[in-house]
C-alpha cells in the first residue's frame, strides 16, 4: 500500500528543475483560480475625488484609502474597454459607496451612496466642442437653443424676464464669440509675420551678405570721418555723412558690376 503514495515525483530533466520558482507559479495560478470564480476581488484603493455620504453626510476627502471591492461589468466602451465598478464602504455607518470608470472622460461617475461634491468640466469640454470655424447663423443656433434649454429648466423663475433682456444677452453673447474669433485671425497672421521675417533673417544670415556690407559701410564712414577732422572739419557739418553715403553707394554698384559680369 505504501508503494501507491508516489512520495517521489518526476519533474523532467533535473538540471534545468528550479523548486523555488515552480512553487511561485503555482502559488500564481492558484492566485488567478480563486479571483476567477469570484465576480468581485478585494483591493486596496483611494477616493478619486472628494464625496460626502448620503446616510450620515461625513465628508470623504480626495485620495482617502479604503480596502474595497473591484467588480468587471459586462458592458463595455466601444465594445472594448473593459468598465469597472469599484465598492468602498463609509468609515461611520458603513453605507455601501459605489462608483464607475467612465473611460469616454476619463473619469469616474458616482452611482449610489455618496454625492460628488466637485463635478469636473471635462464632459462638457467633450460635449461642446471648439466654436472656432463656426460661422454667425451656427452659433446663433446654438446660443437659442441654450437660452431654451435653461428656461425650460428654471420654469417659471424666467416669466417675469422679458424677450427683450434674452435678446440683449444674445447679442452680448454673439459679439463675444465674434471678438475672440477676431483676436484668433489676428493672431494668426501676426505669427505667420514673424515665422516669415524669421526664415528672411536667417536666410540672410546664412548668406552672409548683411555682415558683410554692414562692416563694409562702417570702414567708409570712419575713413569719411578721418578725412573730415584731418583737413579741419567742424563736428555739426553734414557733409561728412553725405560723402560716406555717396561712396559707400558707388562701391555698392561697382560690387553689383563685377557680380554681373561673373554670372555672365
Amino acid at each position: 500500500m505504501s508503494e501507491r503514495k508516489a512520495i517521489n515525483k518526476y519533474y523532467g530533466n533535473s538540471n534545468n528543475y528550479d523548486p523555488i520558482s515552480m512553487e511561485s507559479k503555482l502559488k500564481k495560478q492558484a492566485k488567478h483560480l480563486k479571483t476567477l470564480s469570484k465576480k468581485q476581488t478585494t483591493i486596496r484603493l483611494m477616493t478619486p475625488f472628494s464625496i460626502t455620504c448620503n446616510k450620515c453626510n461625513t465628508y470623504i476627502s480626495k485620495f482617502k484609502k479604503f480596502n474595497g471591492k473591484k467588480e468587471t461589468l459586462e458592458q463595455k466602451y466601444l465594445n472594448k474597454v473593459k468598465i469597472y465598478r469599484l465598492s468602498i464602504k463609509c468609515p461611520s455607518c458603513n453605507n455601501m459607496i459605489s462608483f464607475r470608470t467612465d473611460p469616454a472622460s476619463a473619469d469616474y461617475i458616482m452611482e449610489e451612496g455618496a454625492t460628488r461634491n466637485f463635478q469636473s468640466d471635462k464632459n462638457n469640454k467633450i460635449n461642446n466642442p471648439d466654436t472656432k470655424n463656426d460661422t454667425i447663423d451656427d452659433i446663433l443656433e446654438k446660443l437659442l437653443a441654450e437660452e431654451e434649454r435653461e428656461s425650460q429648466d428654471n420654469g417659471a423663475n424666467n416669466a417675469s424676464v422679458s424677450t427683450m433682456d434674452k435678446m440683449e444677452e444674445i447679442e452680448n453673447k454673439l459679439s463675444k464669440i465674434q471678438k475672440e474669433q477676431e483676436d484668433d485671425a489676428i493672431l494668426e497672421s501676426l505669427q505667420m509675420e514673424s515665422r516669415l521675417r524669421m526664415e528672411k533673417e536667417r536666410d540672410l544670415l546664412s548668406s552672409g551678405n548683411i555682415t558683410k556690407d554692414n562692416t563694409d559701410d562702417e570702414r567708409i564712414v570712419e575713413q569719411a570721418f578721418r578725412e573730415h577732422y584731418a583737413n579741419g572739419g567742424d563736428e555739426d557739418d553734414g557733409g561728412v555723412v553725405e560723402h560716406a553715403a555717396k561712396s559707400s553707394v558707388i562701391k555698392f554698384k561697382k560690387k553689383k558690376k563685377c557680380r554681373t559680369k561673373i554670372v555672365i
